[in-house]
Parts: structure tokens; sequence; C-alpha cells
């Protein structure tokens, strides 16, 4: 019922600052003022359920306010003042921006890897009626991220978007969706407090994407540089058989000194590799020793703070298993204490 009264009324008007002012959200005040959207500017009062028995239920809307006393005896009012859009579509539009950050959608989908670029409004903004840079197209809504156009919104209610304003929109650097007014009304109303994900009528169906782009020019970096490895590796294999016949001793020296470098380089790395891993093994050693230093330490003092605990369990009489116990505990702790002691008489010296 209340999705469907939406549907039907005004629920936005500008208020006396100009800001935009939603019906529900709005708390009625005698003297407050509100003006439709036209050029014009047409006083508009806000409407409220008065709540007694009886009384048809309804939602919150604004509307037009006759002019005269005459022309309320005669039914006129000013709902022919130049607002020829339609409930639906003015009501569709002030959603998207009053509820920008709770919904998303998809741009285009790549037939080729199902990979999708879905948009999401969080952290966004949207103005209403926003004209095109070459002043040839105007947008019901523009969604801006960080003072940068993003996607052209419109909102299907009677005419569809024409693929000539979609390939133009494109063509500037600017993308465009295309949402059902009773998608919006439905979706974002229904569910105040959770992303919704709208659906794109303007949904680009592509057969490669960037994504695609870049795997495929990745492959191809791959085969061009795998090529380039199988000649190299047969033009080397050519100059060893040539060279096989024709080199001289000084050639062949060369090379076995070369490769006696090389073997230096590979025995030094691995005696440098064998010296780290000796130290880190120390370090290791070291680092434990240090963690059970530690342990000692807090063990000891935490005994040191029950002294007299410890005595009254040696003093405890050996009746009762668990008088046995507490003794048992306090000889064990004894020795432990002498024996930490002892080995920190050691460590001193």
């Amino acid at each position: 019922m209340h999705s469907e009264w939406l549907m039907t009324s005004m629920q936005y008007a500008l208020d006396a600052n100009g800001s935009w002012a939603n019906a529900k959200l709005t708390e009625y005040r005698k003297h407050s003022q509100f003006f439709c959207a036209c050029a014009e500017r047409h006083p508009v009062k806000l409407v409220k359920p008065s709540g007694e028995l009886g009384k048809r239920p309804f939602s919150d809307y604004f509307a037009h306010i006759t002019r005269s006393e005459q022309d309320a005896a005669d039914g006129r009012t000013v709902r022919s003042c130049g607002c020829t859009e339609s409930p639906d579509h003015f009501n569709a539009k002030h959603k998207l921006r009053e509820m920008v950050g709770r919904y998303a959608f998809t741009t285009f989908r790549c037939s080729y890897c199902g990979n999708t670029g879905i948009i999401d409004s969080a952290e966004c903004e949207v103005v209403i009626e926003k004209t095109s840079k070459d002043r040839k197209w105007r947008y019901d809504c523009l969604l801006r991220s960080g003072g940068k156009d993003v996607v052209a919104l419109e909102v299907l209610h009677s005419h569809k978007v024409t693929r000539e304003k979609a390939s133009s929109v494109r063509d500037s650097g600017l993308e465009i969706a295309e949402f059902r007014a009773e998608d919006i009304l439905h979706l974002l109303t229904d569910s105040p407090s959770k992303t919704v994900h709208l659906e794109n009528l303007l949904m680009r169906h592509v057969t490669c994407c960037q994504k695609c782009i870049k795997q495929r020019t990745k492959m191809e970096m791959w085969y061009t540089w795998d090529d380039e490895v199988h000649a190299l590796q047969r033009q080397e294999a050519q100059m060893y058989k040539y060279y096989q016949f024709i080199a001289r001793d000084r050639e062949i020296h060369k090379k076995l000194l070369t490769c006696r470098q090389a073997r230096l380089v590979e025995n030094n790395l691995a005696w440098q590799l064998s010296c780290w891993r000796d130290e880190l093994q120390e370090l290791i050693v070291q680092e434990a020793k240090i963690a059970s230093d530690y342990r000692n330490a807090a063990r000891y003092k935490k005994l040191l703070t029950r002294q007299a605990f410890l005595e009254d369990c040696r003093r405890l009489p050996m009746s009762t298993p668990k008088s046995r116990r507490l003794c048992s505990y306090a000889q064990r702790a004894t020795r432990w204490m002498a024996w930490y002691e002892q080995n920190l008489q050691k460590c001193s010296r």
C-alpha cells in the first residue's frame, strides 16, 4: 500500500532554502513553505495523515495549492503549471538521489569470460536534471564521485532512452544506465537499509572486456617470448656446433675459464648460504634461550610473591589427598627456586 501510494503522489518538493524535502521525513509546520519543481516554482502544501479512526490511511505527500477561493470552489488547481512529468518518474529520480549509496547496478557483461562491471553508489552523489557538456542531452540524474561525472542515470516510465543518446553519452566518456521507475520505487522503498541491485536496461553485452584483453596480451607476450627463446636456443646450438669444429685452443680455454668462474661464483654463493644458515640457527637457539629465561624469571617472580603460601603448604599435615598435593607442590616449587637461584649465581660469576 505504501509503495503504491508513492507511485501516484508527489513525494518531493523544494523548501524555502532551495533544498529538496521528503514528505515522509519532513515535520509538519503550519507556516512552512514548499514549491514544485517547475520553472515557475508554484507553492505546494505538505499533506500528512490525521490518524483518526475511520479515515483512509495514506502516505505523506505534497499537493499543489489552489489559486483562490473561486478556483477552490470550481475545483481548479495549478496542476497544469508546466510540470508534465509523471509522479512515478519524478519520485523515482529523487529516490535515486535520496538513497544514493544504497544501490548498485551492472554496466556490462563479458560473454567470453563472464566478467561483469558493477558500479556501487557508495560514497557518491546524485545531481538531478543535469545537462551534458555539449548541451545536446539532458540526464534525469548524474552520478558523481570525487567531483567527477561517472554515470548518467535515466528513469524509464513511458519512453526508453534512444540508441543515439546512449551511443553519444558513451562516446563522450560517460557511462549510461537506465532503470524502470517501478523497480526504483519498490526496491529502494521496501529495502531502505540494505544495498539493492537495480536492473540496468542499458547493460552492454561485450565480447571482450579489459580483463580478457589483458589476459590475451599476456598470453601473446608469453608466446612471443617462448618463440624467441626457442630461436635463441637453436642459434646457440648452431653456434656451438660451428665452433666445435673450427674453434682454436684459445677459444676452448676461454670457455673453460668462463665455466670455472661460474662454478666459483656458485660455490661462493653456496658458502655464503651455509654461513647464513648457521647464523640463523644460532639466532634461533639464542632466541629460544632468552624466551626460556624470561619464562623462568616470570615464574620465579610469581613464586616469590607466593612464598608465604608455600611455607603454609609445607606445614600442612599429610592427612588428606588435597593437603598432600599442596605439600608436594610446595616442595617442587622450593626445589625449583633453589635450582634457579644457583643458576643465577653461576651466571653472575
